[in-house]
């Protein structure tokens, strides 16, 4: 895309493995300041999907996943404006959002809540933002596990809900509501 472009929506649905820009260091889209909606869906559990930071963006609308195989991306690390992040993780399967040590806005951002159900594991980074909504992962199973590790530079605490897995979970410099849920939990921060 050409510096200071918009991309539309995204939404990539896979049933093998597709990676895009999956190497360390390669961006999945560049140049690009504004992308819409983000929607992943592997519908097969021998598929995944692999992507590479969205290197310049800085608003990107609802982040969602689905499905029954893996999803890898690189994050989005200068992005000052991200909506919802919503999905599931099947039992067995890795999410992690911010893969290759990205991660999720930047300083001065703000993300919207973060909701997540299922059986398997979720990972996400998030930067130095100033605002990020509620994280609830209430709706994961026993079998599930996830790992959480937010800003201590942010100064404004988040209401977080874990799973009732094995969670890791790091706060905000603020003052954080926590509930880890059930499970062999580890809390720092």
């Amino acid at each position: 895309t050409d510096a200071g472009a918009t991309v539309g929506n995204i939404s990539i649905t896979s049933e093998g493995v597709t990676a895009i820009a999956a190497g360390g260091g390669q961006a999945a889209i560049a140049d690009a300041v504004t992308v819409g909606d983000i929607t992943l869906n592997v519908t097969d559990d021998e598929g995944e999907i692999t992507l590479g930071a969205f290197e310049d963006a800085t608003t990107i609308g609802n982040v969602s996943f689905t499905g029954t195989g893996e999803i890898d991306w690189d994050g989005a690390p200068v992005a000052t404006t991200i909506g919802n992040i919503s999905g599931s993780v099947a039992e067995g399967e890795i999410v992690d959002l911010t893969g290759d040590a990205s991660t999720l806005g930047t300083n001065d951002g703000v993300i919207g809540t973060t909701t997540v159900t299922g059986a398997g594991t979720f990972n996400m980074d998030v930067g130095a933002v100033t605002t990020l909504g509620n994280i609830d992962l209430s709706g994961m199973t026993s079998t599930a596990a996830s790992t959480i590790t937010l800003s201590n530079s942010t100064a404004v605490g988040v209401i977080y809900t874990g799973s009732a897995g094995s969670d890791t979970f790091t706060g905000t410099g603020g003052g954080d509501t926590i509930n880890p849920g059930l499970g062999v939990d580890t809390v720092s921060g």
